[in-house]
């Protein structure tokens, strides 16, 4: 959605580094889309072999999602939290309002297990 925080850079970004660009995506076999049908896939620029979906996320342009087990899961958590400390793209300016809502759900669950009573 291109209301969303930081999404219309998001978008100048992607199209800057695709347009015109050869693509190869991967897919796993066990799993092509996501229960709202969208398609999951890992895109490789054919020029320099680079995951885009790597690119999105190191240069602040996207969020690592934890929900979902996937093979880059680790990987994409650290270049998120590397944007993090960087204040890369979204992270030089977004508050927790302005997180998507399964984000706020997210940071909201981690700090209840981190400030419980148990902690």
């Amino acid at each position: 959605d291109t209301d969303d925080y930081f999404s219309r850079e998001a978008v100048a970004f992607a199209e800057r580094t695709l347009n015109g660009r050869s693509v190869h995506l991967v897919l796993l076999p066990d799993r092509t889309r996501d229960r709202f049908g969208r398609l999951l896939a890992y895109a490789f620029l054919e020029r320099d072999g680079a995951m885009f979906n790597e690119r999105l996320v190191e240069q602040g342009y996207a969020y690592a999602d934890f929900r979902f087990d996937h093979v880059y899961k680790d990987r994409f958590a650290a270049l998120e939290k590397q944007a993090k400390r960087t204040r890369a793209g979204l992270w030089n300016g977004v508050t927790p309002d302005l997180l998507p809502a399964w984000r706020q759900r997210m940071e909201r669950r981690g700090k209840e297990r981190s400030h419980g009573p148990d902690r």
